[in-house]
């Protein structure tokens, strides 16, 4: 996560304005967000299951 205080004041408000687009993009889209995570972690369990931590 970026450090805000570190940022021009037009860098802060175009990370700002993105952080707000994504926000609201992933409150109207729960479906595909939800499908994504799911997707993501059975990818991830399927790994760990081959391939067991040493």
């Amino acid at each position: 996560m970026l450090d805000l205080s570190k940022l021009n004041a037009e860098e802060r408000e175009a990370v700002i304005a993105r952080r707000a687009y994504q926000k609201a993009w992933r409150e109207k889209n729960r479906d595909k967000v939800k499908a994504n995570n799911a997707r993501f972690y059975k990818k991830h369990a399927e790994k760990a299951k081959e391939k067991p931590p040493v």
